[in-house]
């Protein structure tokens, strides 16, 4: 959605080069309009966005969310490696990895999230996928284009006591 923010629950905020609509350009800061008061930052590498409660989410030049941080500095970060990420605090300190694995059409998917717990011990969670190949819902007039595409379905979390849950492709239906 051009120069748009797509909050956690789905929500898209656009921004405008101005405020109000009466007032002059703002350079290098834009603004969404209505109640929710985001601004955006441009930066050298990338993008920043200040929130109304204090906080700001850093974006690099691709989009990804590499830091959130509150206005007292504390601090979250995030490292992209090719098959991990690492979310580390203000102090350097690791609190969750997170790995992935590889499955169809979309490349990766999580695989496990391994957090930090207590007296240095670790909380790891484990997702188990299934290729299911699903219809698609806006079939174009290609004959190269085929009419189902193989999809990876989230069908058991393991959770750190051993327990797990189990979602059955069936469900999807």
């Amino acid at each position: 959605c051009g120069d748009c923010y797509i909050s956690p629950e789905g929500a898209r905020h656009q921004f405008y080069p101005v405020l109000h609509p009466d007032l002059a350009d703002d350079g290098p800061t834009m603004y969404t309009m209505g109640a929710t008061f985001l601004r955006l930052r441009m930066i050298s590498g990338g993008r920043e966005i200040d929130f109304p409660n204090g906080h700001t989410h850093k974006f690099d030049s691709s989009g990804r969310l590499v830091q959130m941080r509150d206005q007292f500095g504390n601090s979250l970060s995030v490292n992209y490696g090719p098959t991990s990420w690492a979310i580390l605090d203000g102090q350097g300190f690791s609190r969750a990895v997170v790995n992935l694995v590889s499955v169809p059409y979309y490349g990766q998917a999580v695989g496990s999230v391994v957090l930090a717990g207590f007296a240095g011990t670790q909380a790891p969670y484990t997702f188990t996928y299934s290729s299911q190949s699903v219809p698609r819902s806006c079939l174009d007039t290609d004959p190269e284009t085929s009419a189902t595409i193989l999809l990876p379905l989230l069908t058991g979390v393991t959770l750190p006591d051993g327990s797990s849950y189990s979602m059955p492709v069936s469900n999807y239906n």
